[in-house]
C-alpha cells in the first residue's frame, strides 16, 4: 500500500501545482462579504482544488480495490458497481462522487457568478435524498441489512427509516465538513484524522481507500496550508464529508463520528446555535442576540485574537485526542 500512497501524495503535489500555474486566474475565490476582515487579502486566490485530490483518490482506490478483488479481468467485469460484492466501491461511488459533483457544480456557480453564492441548501438537500433514496433501492436488491450497529447492539430499520438514517448521515457530514473549511488547511488536516481512525480499524479495502485519501490530502496540504496557494472549494469539502460518511456506513461506526469527527461536529453545533438563539431572541425580545462573535466556530476563536496556524494546530490537537478517545470506546464495545 505504500508505494500507491507515495504514488497517490505525489500525484496530487504535481497536479495541484500545474493547476495553480495553469487555472488559477479562471477560478478565483469569493470571499463571503461578512468574513473577517483579514480574509479580504485572501481574495482571488484560486479554488476548486478538491478536483486534484478528489479525483485522484476515487480514481486510484478503485482500481487497487479492483485489482486486488480480483475484477478487472475484463471489460464485462465493469458492472461491479451494480454487485452486491461491490457495496463499498458503490457507496463510495454514490455519496463521496456525488457531493463532489455537487460540490463542483457549487464551485463553478460561484465562480461565475463572483460571489460566494452557489447552490442554495435545499438543492443540497434534495441531492441528498435522491441519494439516499438510491443507496436504499440497491441495498433493497442485494438484500443487505438495513441495520444501525452500535457494539453488540444492532437495530434494524424499515427502508424508510433507513433512507431517513442515510440522509442524516451523508447530508450532515457533507454540510460538517463543509462548514468547516473556513480556514487555510483545516478542513485537510482535520479529515486526516478522522480518515486515520478508519484506516486502523477498516478491512483491506477502507484501508486503501482511507488511506490513499489521507495521502493525497498531504499533497493538497503542501499548497493548501498557511498562506493558502489554493483552495479546496466545496467540491473538495462535500467530497471529503461524502466519502467519511460512506465510509462510517459501511463500518457501521456512525455514531463513532461524533468523536473521530469531533470538530466538524462542533463546526456545525455552533452555526445551529447561534441561529437558534438569534432567532429566538429576534421573536422574544425584538432584537437578534449571538453566543458567539461569528460561526463557524473557527471564526470566533479568530475573531478573539488566535491566528490562523493556532486554530488548525489547536483544533487538530483536540481532533486527536477525542479521536483516540472514540477508538479506545470503540475497540472495548468491539471485543
Amino acid at each position: 500500500l505504500f508505494p500507491i500512497a507515495f504514488l497517490s501524495f505525489l500525484l496530487t503535489y504535481m497536479g495541484t501545482d500545474i493547476f495553480i500555474r495553469k487555472v488559477s486566474k479562471k477560478v478565483p475565490q469569493a470571499i463571503r462579504e461578512d468574513a473577517p476582515e483579514r480574509h479580504k487579502t485572501k481574495a482571488g486566490t484560486p479554488t476548486m482544488g478538491g478536483v486534484i485530490f478528489g479525483l485522484t483518490s476515487l480514481l486510484i482506490s478503485s482500481l487497487l480495490i479492483l485489482g486486488l478483488t480480483e475484477k478487472l479481468t475484463s471489460l464485462s467485469s465493469l458492472h461491479f458497481a451494480f454487485q452486491r460484492e461491490a457495496t463499498l466501491l458503490s457507496l463510495i461511488f454514490l455519496v463521496s462522487g456525488g457531493n463532489f459533483l455537487l460540490g463542483l457544480i457549487d464551485d463553478l456557480l460561484k465562480v461565475r457568478r463572483g460571489k460566494n453564492l452557489g447552490l442554495k441548501a435545499r438543492h443540497k438537500f434534495l441531492a441528498h435524498i435522491l441519494i439516499s433514496v438510491i443507496i436504499t433501492y440497491l441495498f433493497l436488491r442485494w438484500k443487505e441489512p438495513m441495520t444501525i450497529t452500535l457494539g453488540a447492539y444492532q437495530w434494524d430499520l424499515k427502508p424508510w427509516a433507513f433512507a431517513l438514517w442515510l440522509f442524516l448521515v451523508i447530508s450532515g457530514t457533507s454540510n460538517a465538513v463543509n462548514l468547516t473549511d473556513g480556514l487555510d488547511g483545516l478542513a485537510a488536516t482535520l479529515s486526516i484524522f478522522t480518515l486515520s481512525f478508519f484506516f486502523i480499524i477498516g478491512t483491506w479495502e477502507v484501508k486503501v481507500i482511507s488511506g490513499v485519501t489521507i495521502s493525497t490530502l498531504l499533497g493538497f496540504l503542501f499548497f493548501n496550508s498557511h498562506p493558502a496557494q489554493i483552495f479546496m472549494g466545496d467540491s473538495g469539502s462535500l467530497f471529503l464529508g461524502g466519502l467519511i460518511a460512506s465510509l462510517s456506513l459501511y463500518t457501521h461506526t456512525e455514531a463513532f463520528l461524533l468523536l473521530w469527527g469531533f470538530i466538524f461536529v462542533i463546526e456545525a453545533l455552533s452555526v445551529i446555535i447561534q441561529v437558534t438563539y438569534f432567532q429566538t431572541t429576534k421573536r422574544l425580545l425584538g432584537e437578534g442576540k449571538r453566543v458567539f462573535k461569528m460561526t463557524p466556530i473557527h471564526h470566533h476563536f479568530e475573531l478573539s485574537g488566535w491566528s490562523e496556524p493556532q486554530i488548525v494546530t489547536r483544533f487538530s490537537i483536540v481532533q486527536m485526542w477525542i479521536g483516540l478517545l472514540g477508538l479506545w470506546i470503540y475497540h472495548l464495545i468491539s471485543h
